[in-house]
């Protein structure tokens, strides 16, 4: 956690902060940090992770979609060859998930309102035409990834729905969430670390949110 702290000039520093590369770059930092006040309540720990926060609602609120935009080439050029305002929709899942434990612990009402923004964006924009799974990347001018290849990540994705409905009560989330819950679990693959590890540490987190509005 202090190190986080401590790093946070140097992760800022650039006129292209590397915070905000891609979506994880933002998320990882902002959970180690939450994760740190937790066990550390001091004000300074709560001070470097709101301003990890501030820089999100920013980043959000510089874009119009919903999605934390950015030029999705620049992190992987294999991936897109043209996406000078797109976003990960895997990754943005990281990121809900960091403001959410931010949000616990500070009571920031602004999260609700990224949580809002962000889930209209994933139900509108980021899943594939058939509804069933969520695009690798969005908004690549030279790849739509209008397919289901990565339904598993549906599972990485869907907790998302949940934190909204515990923030909103609004249970339209979790129709939305079940949905593709469905669709990810039919396709879940664990046969490598790396799979397992994003399945196993997300979808768990929609169940315990789903949990709260209706019976298992």
């Amino acid at each position: 956690g202090e190190a986080f702290r401590q790093n946070l000039p140097a992760l800022t520093a650039r006129a292209i902060p590397d915070l905000e590369v891609t979506e994880r770059n933002m998320a990882w930092p902002l959970m180690g940090l939450a994760a740190y006040y937790a066990v550390d309540a001091r004000p300074e720990v709560l001070a470097a992770a709101k301003s990890v926060a501030d820089r999100a609602i920013a980043w959000q609120a510089r874009g119009t979609s919903g999605a934390f935009e950015h030029d999705i080439n620049r992190p992987d050029p294999s991936e897109c060859e043209d996406g000078p305002a797109g976003a990960s929709p895997f990754m943005t899942s990281l990121l809900i998930d960091a403001l959410v434990d931010y949000h616990s612990l500070s009571k920031d009402a602004r999260v609700v309102t990224v949580l809002r923004k962000a889930a209209a964006w994933f139900e509108k924009d980021a899943r594939s035409s058939d509804g069933l799974a969520f695009r690798y990347l969005w908004n690549c001018k030279t790849d739509s990834y209008d397919n289901t290849d990565y339904v598993d990540l549906n599972l990485l994705i869907v907790h998302v729905f949940g934190a909204t409905y515990a923030l909103t009560g609004e249970t339209k989330w979790l129709d939305l969430g079940d949905t593709m819950a469905d669709a990810g679990v039919e396709a879940m693959y664990v046969g490598r670390p790396k799979q397992w590890n994003q399945a196993a540490r997300a979808f768990p987190r929609y169940l315990g949110y789903r949990a709260l509005g209706r019976k298992p």
